[in-house]
């Protein structure tokens, strides 16, 4: 059974990236169990089969502190140096567990994680169209020897659970809306933040998905309890949208084929605290956005000095605005690539 997770990253930013992130791994399953009687099981059919305790049943924490843990990036990025570069280390050991190495710069990771080039998505990830600033300068990790072989150890000690538990990580992909496809999007689009995050993650799981059975957990997005119509619109005629629940805590959607039942999606409230997959969805996003948002300062911190910022709504990052503007219109970096509408 493949088990995805997703969230995202950025929601409220003046400055950098929209990042909707998704995680799928695998896990075998028991023979399904049937009565006398009972019809035969159709494909995807699993009884009740759920999404089980994957902090349990990988035997990691659920709090941070030292590797390995998986839990909400807010409680990590941005804390402190030590719970940041933990989070760090967390990400790339997983990385590392993929791909058999530790990237050396930024852009070796974001080629590794953004959404596949030939994913049908209405908002392009900056790895296919590059038309944004940010860009234009790769930025070094600098990792000392010391802290690759913490991280290389790390990976050993996640494949080692990984194994005991019979579970396989698959796939880990990004989709990066820039400011400027955010504009483009919410000006000329008709849409809003919640229409962005909900399609993307979506466009995701269905890429994700493979028309095998599937369990995806996905964070609830801005309040919203009804997701049935968009599930439609993504899943296509081929597909019927059985709705199962929808309240405040949890939606939860069965994806039917003529085969019957091949997915269930549930959007969850608090899904980082929840879900150990949307939790994990939410490291790695966290990471890539704030990649991203390095590359623009630093591309922008090549003309002159600005102190760093979160690029978020605090006082720092409004005075940081006023002052990159300036340098943006000497440079011809249009607004819109630059600071986001809402």
């Amino acid at each position: 059974m493949r088990f995805i997770g997703v969230d995202e990253n950025g929601y409220g930013p003046l400055l950098g990236p929209l990042v909707v992130t998704a995680v799928s791994l695998k896990i075998p399953l028991p023979p399904p169990t049937l009565m006398v009687g009972d019809p035969p099981l159709k494909n995807g059919d699993r009884g009740g089969f759920e999404m089980p305790d994957l902090w349990e049943l990988l035997k990691l924490e659920k709090q941070p502190g030292d590797p390995p843990f998986v839990c909400d990036s807010k409680l990590v990025f941005g804390n402190s140096q030590k719970r940041t570069q933990s989070a760090e280390d967390m990400v790339l050991g997983f990385f590392y567990l993929s791909e058999g190495s530790i990237p050396e710069t930024a852009d070796e990771f974001l080629n590794w994680i953004l959404a596949n080039p030939g994913l049908n998505v209405q908002f392009p990830c900056l790895g296919e169209e590059k038309i944004a600033f940010c860009w234009e300068t790769d930025i070094p990790l600098r990792l000392q020897p010391a802290r690759s072989k913490k991280i290389m150890d790390l990976a050993a000690e996640l494949k080692e659970k990984a194994n005991e538990a019979g579970v396989s990580l698959e796939r880990v992909r990004s989709l990066v809306v820039c400011p400027s496809l955010f504009n483009r999007a919410l000006k000329s689009g008709g849409k809003n933040k919640s229409d962005l995050v909900v399609e993307a993650g979506l466009n995701l799981v269905r890429h994700l998905s493979d028309n095998e059975p599937f369990r995806v957990s996905l964070g609830k997005v801005g309040g919203m309890c009804y997701y049935q119509r968009r599930l439609s619109q993504i899943f296509g005629s081929d597909f019927s949208i059985a709705k199962v629940r929808e309240d405040k805590t949890v939606s939860t959607y069965l994806i039917n084929s003529f085969l019957g039942t091949v997915g269930k999606v549930s959007y969850l409230e608090d899904g980082e605290d929840a879900s150990f997959l949307i939790a994990l969805a939410s490291l790695f996003g966290k990471y890539v956005r704030e990649l991203f948002w390095q590359k623009a300062q630093t591309h922008l911190g090549q003309y002159r000095d600005f102190p760093s910022v979160s690029g978020y709504r605090d006082a720092l990052t409004k005075k940081y605005v006023k002052e990159a503007m300036g340098l943006c219109k000497e440079l011809g970096i249009p607004e819109e690539c630059f600071l986001r509408c809402k």
